[in-house]
This record gives C-alpha cells, sequence and structure tokens, in this order.
C-alpha cells in the first residue's frame, strides 16, 4: 500500500520539475536565448468551498500555510515560487493560492475565486516570463512528418540520414545538429530520446 501522503507525493513533482529545469537549461545553451527560462512554482488549493467558516478552520488553513513556508524553505526550487498578493492571500495564508474550482459557496468566496484567478492568468501569461527561441521551420516539419509515420522507433544513424536526405539538417556538424533537435524534442515531449552512445547506438 502506497503510505505517502498528498503533500509528499506534491513535493516529489516539484523536486522533478526543477530537476527538468536545470537540465533543460544546459540544453537550451545550443540556441539563441536571451535568458534563461525560469521555473515557476504556483501551489493553488482547489477546494475553498469545503473549508468550514469557523475559527478552527480558518486556524488550521494558517497551520497548514506555516507548514508548507517550512517545508519549502531552503529547498533549491524555493526561489522559484510565486506567492500571491497580499489582497489575494486567502485569510492570511499567503504561501499558496485558494481557489475553488466549482466556483461554489457564498457570493465572497466566488468574488476571491475570480479575483485569485485573474491574478494567476495574468502571472502566467506575463510576457516577460516566455521563452523565445530561434528553431528552424523545418524541425517541426520532421516532428510531423514522424508523427504520422509507421515506423515510431529510430536508431540515431537512421535518423541522421532521413533527415540529412530530407534537409532537415545540414551535412556539416549532423551529429550536433540532430542531438540538439533531439534533445530539444524530448523537452518538449515530442520525442522520447535514449542516449546509449556508450552501447555503441543511440534511440
Amino acid at each position: 500500500a502506497n503510505s505517502r501522503s498528498t503533500w509528499e507525493l506534491m513535493k516529489e513533482s516539484i523536486t522533478a520539475a526543477y530537476t527538468m529545469s536545470m537540465k533543460s537549461k544546459r540544453q537550451l545553451k545550443a540556441f539563441d536565448v536571451a535568458a534563461d527560462p525560469q521555473l515557476r512554482i504556483f501551489l493553488v488549493g482547489t477546494h475553498l468551498s469545503h473549508l468550514p467558516e469557523d475559527l478552527e478552520a480558518e486556524r488550521a488553513l494558517l497551520d497548514h500555510n506555516r507548514k508548507v513556508l517550512k517545508e519549502m524553505d531552503n529547498k533549491p526550487y524555493d526561489s522559484n515560487r510565486v506567492f500571491p498578493p497580499k489582497d489575494v492571500a486567502y485569510k492570511g495564508a499567503g504561501s499558496y493560492f485558494v481557489v475553488d474550482s466549482q466556483l461554489q459557496g457564498d457570493r465572497k468566496l466566488k468574488e476571491h475565486t475570480r479575483k485569485a484567478v485573474n491574478v494567476l492568468r495574468s502571472l502566467l501569461s506575463d510576457a516577460k516570463n516566455r521563452l523565445t527561441l530561434k528553431v528552424p521551420k523545418v524541425w517541426f516539419c520532421l516532428q510531423v512528418i514522424t508523427s504520422i509515420a509507421e515506423k515510431k522507433m529510430w536508431k540515431f544513424t537512421e535518423l541522421k540520414e532521413f533527415c540529412i536526405q530530407c534537409q532537415f539538417i545540414q551535412g556539416v556538424d549532423a551529429d550536433g545538429q540532430l542531438l540538439v533537435l533531439l534533445n530539444l524534442f524530448h523537452s518538449l515531449g515530442f520525442y522520447v530520446y535514449f542516449d546509449l552512445s556508450e552501447y555503441k547506438e543511440q534511440w
């Protein structure tokens, strides 16, 4: 039986996201990127209407808020946290956003949810946080072709030969270009790339 709590599972997910962001930064060095992409972590509670409106529930919320702050303090990803503004922090719980995903509860709770969601939407869509990469358009043609092709498993040498033939990459430093392409598409979730070079073949 899995005895791990939801909080422990969430921390594992955050740690995995942080690890992936560090790996992606190294992979993106091959591109002309104005600034390194920054991982942003938003903690959101989604069942506000299930919380009773009494002093004990409010105390429990603030106790949990302190626990979250303590658990994440001095973690490598703590600086990547995005906190709600003071006017959006529900009853002073400023370590995470508190909303109700079903827009239930009284008018006051609904207004709070709409306000918090609007703030989240604004933060997530902020243009200064977008990642801009200069990627050859033909690479995405390759992604479309391979997504509909019957062949789903490619050796590195096979894909390189195919890409050179179709001019998705150039013959000069073809290995380097293909590695950058594979690492990018792997990070985006288009491909699953395994570097098995030490076993004499790459998939």
